[in-house]
């Protein structure tokens, strides 16, 4: 009897192997999507965040309060979810090149808990942006995520000074 476990990490592994960096970075990019960006179950994201991102990783922009670290990545997480119960991304475009990804994409949700200090407002958000990310040895090491915080914010009902929203950190 053929051990379909055995056989089934044998293709994969040769799957990977038959693979450039660049696919294998952009399958690492889609997982996180799927099980970080779109995950509700924080347990789960926290250790799809622990698998594919760097021990030392580094993410070039964050709310103020957000460090820009694996541990920040999570808190940043935890409140995505409090305040946009249904928050989903989608990838709308993604290419490689050397050690890097970019993906472009848009997220929804409905605001429903507190977020950057804003009471719960009921409204749909949708918010498209744009990821950049460094990949080392099979894992990100460095991101850099864009996107229109006064758009958000707008459609929140509340306008802010852009500097309030993130933090660059250099």
């Amino acid at each position: 009897m053929t051990d379909l476990n055995a056989a089934d990490r044998n293709s994969t592994v040769q799957n990977v192997r038959n693979k450039s960096v660049q696919e294998q970075n952009l399958a690492i990019a889609r997982q996180v999507f799927a099980n970080v960006c779109n995950s509700n179950d924080l347990e789960s994201a926290h250790q799809a965040i622990d698998k594919y991102f760097a021990g030392d990783f580094k993410v070039n922009r964050t709310p103020p309060g957000i460090t820009p670290t694996i541990a920040g990545t999570k808190r940043w997480k935890v409140k995505v979810i409090e305040a946009f119960p249904d928050y989903r991304t989608e990838i709308e475009d993604q290419f490689a090149d050397g050690d890097r990804v970019v993906i472009r994409w848009r997220s929804s949700g409905t605001h429903l808990g507190e977020f950057q200090g804003i009471a719960p407002t009921g409204r749909k958000i949708t918010v498209s942006g744009i990821t950049i990310s460094r990949y080392a040895d099979g894992k990100i090491a460095e991101s850099w995520v864009g996107f229109d915080t006064q758009d958000l914010m707008r459609q929140l009902g509340v306008v802010v000074d852009q500097d309030i929203l993130c933090s660059k950190h250099r």
